[in-house]
């Protein structure tokens, strides 16, 4: 519907038709430290709370989940959908999380998950994508593939992800990599960067 959401240490934002619209605690917002926003297919915003779990707004309503419904942990840092629907929630801390609307099924180090602290998320189409305060993880629905700077990687600590135009882009504390296959391509100050921290 051409909106666009912001999230910010003290609420979060909708900017639609040159207009803002503010939400905090007043309008519903459980915690307004929000770390990451995110929308699945069927329009609902799901706001990834700092502490609070995760709060899924339908539009006109807020659902709050928390660990009292199945969450490994309330700090929540990212979320992204899958191809049948489902969510997957990042957690500080507690590795990964499925979401089926009903259910979830909660992932970690034990499972082949790289690191338990879970910054970003992605999803390709085919694989999940998730970046870890060690290591970047990717997974198919039952295998986790990890890669280091080993593999290529320009930093062990991924904060970022974005999958656009066949190319994962991941997003560190010492630069930029591109990785499209198993091809990785690192970029850094060096190379024009205004910053390592990506």
């Amino acid at each position: 519907n051409g909106a666009v959401w912001f999230s910010a240490k003290n609420g979060v934002s909708k900017f639609q038709e040159k207009k803002f619209k503010n939400f905090s605690v007043q309008q519903g917002l459980i915690n307004p430290n929000i770390n990451s926003v995110g929308q699945d297919l069927e329009g609902n915003i799901w706001f990834c709370t700092d502490g609070k779990g995760v709060l899924r707004f339908s539009g006109e309503a807020f659902t709050n989940y928390t660990i009292a419904d199945g969450l490994p942990s309330d700090f929540i840092m990212s979320a992204v959908q899958g191809r049948n629907g489902e969510i997957w929630f990042s957690t500080y801390g507690k590795g990964i999380c499925k979401f089926d609307g009903t259910n979830f099924v909660n992932y970690d180090e034990e499972d082949g998950l790289s690191n338990n602290t879970v910054w970003s998320s992605a999803f390709d189409g085919n694989y999940f994508w998730f970046g870890t305060s060690y290591g970047l993880s990717r997974f198919d629905g039952k295998d986790f593939k990890n890669y280091y700077v080993e593999e290529g990687l320009i930093s062990d600590k991924i904060t970022s992800l974005l999958y656009e135009n066949d190319k994962l882009c991941i997003g560190s504390q010492d630069g930029l990599s591109l990785m499209k296959g198993e091809k990785i391509t690192n970029f850094s100050d060096e190379e024009g960067l205004s910053g390592a921290n990506v």
